[in-house]
This record gives C-alpha cells, structure tokens and sequence, in this order.
C-alpha cells in the first residue's frame, strides 16, 4: 500500500499557477462601504491547509490502542479546497499551523507510514512531497506524524499562494493570517518513534517574520505600526482614533499571533510592539493587544469586547465530527455572538454531515455588521477595565 500526497502539494501549486498566471487584476469584495476596520465580520477556515487524512492512516491510529483515537479521527475528518480556492470563494480569514524544520527533513518519516511499513512493505511519502520536506524552512500541517495532509506543506509556499492572489485583486478585503506556533509533542503512536519538533522562541518568530516581509513585501502587510501611527501604542490609537477606514487597508495582509505565550512573550519585549510584524493575541487591557479569542462562541463578553474596539475571534466548530444538531447550535450561536472573526471547518459543503457549511446570508464570508447601540449599554466584561471601555466608546 503506497500512501501519497501528489494530489495536495502539486495540485495546490498547479491551481497557483492557474490563477495567477496572466489576465489583468479583478475587483473583489466590492460592496461593503468604507466603515471601520472592527464594524466587519469574516467567517475563516480552521487549519485552511487541512487534507484529510487517508484511510490507511486512520486504521493505524484506530488500532493504536489511544483510548482518544476515535476522537482524533472524527475530529480531524475534512479538507479544506486550495488557499486560492478559498480566496476566491471569498474566505478572508485563514490560519496555518506552523513547524520548525531549520535543516530540512525533520518530517519526512511520519510515525504512521513507519507502521504502515512494517505492516505492508510499503508506507512512504510521494516524491513531490518528499522534495518539499527536505527543503529547509518552516512547515504547514496539523501533526507531523499522523495528520500531515496539507495543501501548501511549507509556510513559503503558503505565503506565495497568499501574496500572488493578493497582487491579483488589489482591492480585497484584508486577509487575516491567524498563526499557530508549534511547540508541543507530535501525537504518539505506542513503539514508534516520534518526529521531534522544535519549540518556537523570540528568534524563531523573528526567523519567520522575515520571511513574511521577504514573500510578501513590507507594503502589503497591516503591522502594529501600521495601526499606531503617531500614538505611543496601536491601542491608544485606537481608542483614541479608532479603527482606520477599510480603504485604507484594502488589499493588504495582516498576521495574528494566536499562541498565549508566545504573544505574552512578544509583548514583554515592547510592549509597543514598535517594528513587529504580528499582532499578538489577547488579552485586553494590554497595549499591544487588538485581537481577542474566544473559542465558546457562548462566552458572554464578545460584544462587549467589541463595543470597547477589540477584534473578537470565536469558532463554530472547533472539532469535526459532531452530530448534525450540534452543528447547527454552535453555528447559530456563532453567527450570533457578534465575533469579528468565526473559524470554522466547513466552509464548503460537507456530504457526510447533511451538506453543512457556515457562511453568512447570500453564502458571503464577509460582512459588515455595526453593532447596536443597546449591545454596548451591558454590563463591562471583566477583561476589560471601565476607563479602557469608556474611552474607547467616546472617541
């Protein structure tokens, strides 16, 4: 049995090419007037890389004796289209979960093909993938030894995909690039040996802000200076000023930092942020935080948050594999909740769950959305202090 991934990494790269091949620019997201960055939502894919994985890798978790395999499995059941594809169904909100390979090769021999090997004689990655993981530099998937399906294997390849279907259509909507870090133990499978991933540290975000600045061009992104401006911190800016316009930010990419510890250690070094590429996660009350998580789409301060000028990211589906009925809940209460930002794992439709997706009305994923001025009348969230709320809602 031959595991392949030729139809993730070359199919990606031959739909880039596709796209961004000739033809003159396009406009896009046309429509939705020039308010404040923070009076939009958008509804993003979660790990936007995710290729399923195949059957074969199923059964030897399945059969590995992890009392949470089943869960695992369930939970990682769906793929995503290509980056481009989802750009061009409207999808501005992405995230890619990121590793460190400085010498290229680390995740060439995932633990399930091992077992698969063993098993059958034949357990290996494709030769395009394999090329792809001897190169150098950071890597794109969801776990390196059993779930490493991925459209776009390294974080360059990402960002180009990104960055040429940006300089495609100038006038888009922001992207939003939400960052995982990788830092913590590959899944174990019992008597085989695990890839070994390399924690991130300051340098390490460094090393991939540069590569950032160098695939995207400076210019394109949306950075904390960017929204600082003259102001001592880009939050004292926007409670003072708010927000800017979207057609100042049309067409351009901002990268958020969704590791709690790493953007609390980002934001120790300067607090400012001043020179930094990513905007760090939560939470609020600090300067450099603009960008708040809450994963409940229940959680009852969302739109307080947003009434006190945060950009709130929530979820409607955190895990694949729930019954039907409980989809529907979660995306209602996402929709619902007044979240900036809603991740989800559905942004296309899915057979085996009764062709759910999560889209806004008319299958938009972007929209404006103000909020009432009795949504800001509530009772202060506790995460955010009283002269930090009022300041911001008298500006």
């Amino acid at each position: 049995m031959a595991i392949s991934v030729r139809r993730t990494a070359a199919a990606a790269t031959c739909i880039f090419i596709a796209t961004a091949a000739g033809g003159r620019a396009r406009s896009v997201d046309s429509g939705l007037g020039n308010a404040p960055f923070n009076e939009y939502r958008t509804i993003g894919s979660h790990n936007s890389y995710h290729v399923e994985p195949v059957a074969a890798v199923k059964k030897v978790l399945l059969d590995s004796g992890d009392p949470e395999a089943a869960i695992f499995v369930r939970a990682v059941s769906y793929s995503h289209p290509s980056l481009i594809r989802q750009l061009d169904l409207g999808v501005r909100q992405l995230e890619l979960d990121v590793y460190i390979d400085s010498k290229g090769g680390a995740f060439l021999h995932p633990a399930a093909l091992l077992v698969i090997e063993r098993h059958h004689g034949q357990g290996r990655l494709s030769a395009d993938r394999s090329a792809l993981m001897l190169r150098p530099g950071f890597k794109v998937m969801h776990d390196p030894d059993v779930d490493w399906g991925s459209t776009c294997p390294t974080f360059d390849l990402c960002l180009s995909q990104i960055s040429n279907w940006s300089i495609r259509h100038p006038k888009h909507f922001p992207i939003i690039v939400n960052l995982d870090l990788k830092s913590g133990p590959a899944r174990e499978i019992k008597g085989v040996p695990s890839s070994t991933v390399v924690p991130f540290d300051i340098d390490a975000i460094r090393n991939l802000e540069q590569h950032v600045s160098a695939r995207v061009g400076r210019d394109k992104l949306i950075t904390p200076d960017t929204i600082r401006q003259d102001y001592d911190s880009p939050r004292e800016r926007i409670v003072a000023a708010g927000w800017p316009r979207l057609s100042e930010l049309r067409g351009k990419i901002l990268f958020v930092l969704t590791n709690d510890a790493l953007a609390e250690a980002c934001r120790a070094l300067d607090p400012t942020l001043r020179g930094r590429l990513f905007f760090p996660i939560g939470p609020a009350g600090e300067k450099g935080a603009l960008f708040i998580e809450r994963l409940d789409p229940s959680s009852p301060d969302i739109a307080l948050l947003r009434c006190a000028g945060y950009i709130v990211q929530t979820t409607s589906d955190y895990k694949s594999g729930l019954p039907i009925r409980k989809l529907k809940t979660l995306r209602l209460l996402a929709l619902r909740s007044g979240a900036n930002g809603i991740s989800t794992n559905y942004i296309v439709r899915d057979p085996r769950v009764g062709n759910y997706r999560v889209t806004f009305s008319r299958s938009r994923f972007v929209e404006r959305a103000s909020l009432s001025p009795a949504s800001c009348l509530e009772p202060i969230p506790s995460s955010a202090s009283s002269a930090d709320y009022f300041a911001f809602q008298s500006h």
